[in-house]
């Protein structure tokens, strides 16, 4: 089983930590009263505002790192290497549009103040060369006859990752399923997507058969469970994954122990890496653990954060077509 791990530490919060390990004992009650508490946070959400959650400015998919290398990570295993070049003219063009940026929202920020303004601004500073990008792989993913794929999202939200895996044409070539515990992020996923299979359900408990799946992709979710729970959740990913599993992680650390860190109805856990691919390393075989900034920066002399705290750090497989 092949597993991606992509780490990026993008923010720091300034938390009260329950405990340092994670190490709970309350079992499937435990699992029963943070599923409904993950459900209850997305209820004061207007279906207008998660439009734009999570895929404007910094975290706009089309230049957001971590985004990029779940796209080349999906095309890989589909089409092989025959798109290696592409992926590499990806990744120069999210340095240098995500420094552009950078420069335009810190003067946004100082003039608003004001997360939901920054977030409505930067909307509109998207450049063309990102949608040229995009154009240029829907075009070349086009007509491409391979085998296809199936995918699990776990925690699918309102489809806000799935819009670009239908936009860059990647969609096409994949058997796509999302889930997610709001039926309100299900409602708002299947107007988008009619045709999709969009699915109340729990990550904690897929009702999907062993080996259900080629790939699981469970993208800037984990930290937001208990830390039992992210592991329960891991395994679950594992358990239903054919061929392997995609972990994107927002807020990892180089501490030897995780930091459980409650907020409001779920947590914004800071994660050890050490810890995550120890553990990992233990489940399954051909890890690839991809640290971005000094991935990035390595390859591409920059690290694309709009916050100076943001690092790239990466353990690079052989096999990286991004060498």
């Amino acid at each position: 089983m092949d597993q991606l791990i992509i780490s990026a530490k993008r923010f720091n919060l300034r938390l009260f930590p329950s405990s340092r390990t994670g190490a709970t004992t309350d079992g499937e009650g435990q699992f029963a009263t943070e599923t409904e508490k993950l459900r209850e946070s997305w209820t004061t959400h207007p279906a207008e505002e998660l439009d734009n959650y999570l895929v404007v400015g910094y975290h706009n998919p089309r230049i957001n790192a971590q985004s990029i290398l779940v796209r080349h990570f999906l095309v890989e295993k589909v089409f092989g290497t025959r798109f290696d070049d592409l992926a590499k003219e990806e990744l120069k063009l999210c340095v240098s549009a995500s420094a552009t940026l950078r420069r335009k929202l810190n003067g946004i920020f100082l003039r608003f103040g004001s997360t939901q303004r920054l977030a409505a601004a930067a909307a509109k500073l998207n450049g063309p060369e990102e949608e040229q990008m995009e154009s240029r792989w829907r075009e070349s993913l086009a007509g491409q006859t391979v085998s296809r794929a199936s995918l699990l999202e776990l925690a699918c939200e309102y489809a806000n990752n799935f819009r670009f895996l239908h936009s860059y044409g990647l969609a096409n070539h994949l058997d796509y399923v999302g889930i997610d515990l709001s039926e309100d992020n299900i409602a708002n996923a299947r107007r988008s997507f009619p045709g999709i299979d969009f699915r109340v359900a729990n990550a904690l408990d897929l009702p999907c058969k062993d080996g259900a799946f080629d790939y699981v992709l469970a993208f800037d979710v984990l930290e937001h469970l208990a830390i039992q729970a992210m592991d329960k959740a891991i395994a679950e990913a594992t358990r239903v994954a054919r061929k392997g599993v995609i972990f994107a992680f927002f807020n990892t650390v180089d501490e030897d122990q995780h930091a459980e860190l409650p907020f409001r109805k779920y947590h914004v856990n800071q994660l050890s890496r050490k810890q995550i691919e120890d553990s990992l390393c233990a489940r399954l075989p051909n890890i690839r653990a991809t640290h971005i900034p000094t991935f990035l920066r390595d390859h591409y002399g920059r690290t694309p954060t709009i916050r100076g705290r943001g690092t790239l750090l990466r353990r690079p497989p052989a096999d990286l077509p991004y060498n």
